[in-house]
């Protein structure tokens, strides 16, 4: 988090470590009218960018085509007894 130095009236800080995203909104109330909804927007727009961000359900694999039977082999003639 950061402070506010004479003449701002807002101060966004954001920090990312591990994995992990915190943010940070410092208002001068006096300077900054409804600033309430800063936060409900900010709120809002992380859940839009969550959804945005959602990875993709992968496609279920194909299944793979049965393998044919192989054909039996013919049956060699019996040979003929004289």
């Amino acid at each position: 988090m950061s402070i506010l130095t004479a003449g701002l009236g807002i101060n966004f800080t954001c920090i990312s470590y591990d994995q992990d995203m915190d943010f940070g909104i410092v208002v001068e109330p006096d300077l900054v009218p409804n600033h309430e909804d800063l936060a409900t927007g900010l709120v809002k727009a992380l859940g839009q960018f969550h959804a945005i961000c959602k990875p993709k359900p992968k496609p279920k694999p194909k299944p793979k085509p049965k393998p044919k039977p192989k054909p039996k082999p013919k049956p060699k003639p019996k040979p003929k007894r004289r």
